[in-house]
């Protein structure tokens, strides 16, 4: 029985090549699996017309892109993206976890610097760091106490690392007791550094 194929058949032929097979073999194979039509006058009339349809629709289609791309040419696209204001995003957090991890390798020399050297930038750092409390909303709860918890943190614990991460625990923790989470859009980064801070504190 002579065949064309619909498909790419392994050691038999390509899509819409002619081929010879066994009436069985195209019986219960080709033609069930529709990898095939019988070539007779009614299939190749239809798969005629099948392929100038084909034809015409990748013409229309073609036809539509050059339209656009000329459209497009002397057009310029502005990609506006959202971020989170005071670095509630976690991206803010993260930055801070990388760069203290690699301050790690370079402790025993910020060790030998002497705390005189230091102090006048560790002034500098928490004046930048204090600018960003006039922005904050202090009508909300939420909002306002982790604010001061980690305004309070960093002195009593003698490190600014200590303060964020209580900050962090308490601003994820009361937004989930207020059901503000989904309102403020929590990132799940956020979240996975509150259990990772909380862990630290567990088991450290």
């Amino acid at each position: 029985m002579e065949v064309i194929l619909l498909q790419d058949v392994k050691a038999l032929g390509k899509k819409g090549q002619k081929v010879n097979v066994s009436e069985g073999y195209a019986r219960n194979f080709i033609l069930p699996k529709k990898l095939g039509i019988e070539v007779n006058a009614k299939n190749m009339n239809d798969l005629k017309l099948q392929k100038a349809h084909e034809d015409k629709v990748a013409a229309e289609q073609l036809a539509a892109a050059k339209v656009l791309a000329e459209e497009l040419k002397n057009k310029s696209v502005e990609l506006k993206m959202k971020v989170g204001e005071g670095g509630r995003t976690g991206l803010t957090a993260v930055t801070v976890a990388v760069l203290f991890l690699i301050s790690l390798f370079f402790s025993p020399i910020f060790l030998a610097i002497p705390a005189f050297a230091t102090a006048p930038a560790l002034i500098i750092v928490g004046f930048l760091m204090f600018t960003s409390v006039a922005t904050t909303e202090f009508g909300d709860l939420t909002e306002a106490i982790p604010a001061y918890i980690t305004i309070i943190a960093m002195p009593f614990f003698y490190s600014i690392s200590e303060g964020i991460s209580m900050g962090v625990i308490s601003y994820v923790i009361l937004n989930l007791m207020t059901g503000k989470a989904k309102e403020k859009k929590i990132s799940a980064l956020m979240y996975v550094l509150t259990v990772l801070f909380i862990l630290k504190y567990v088991f450290l």
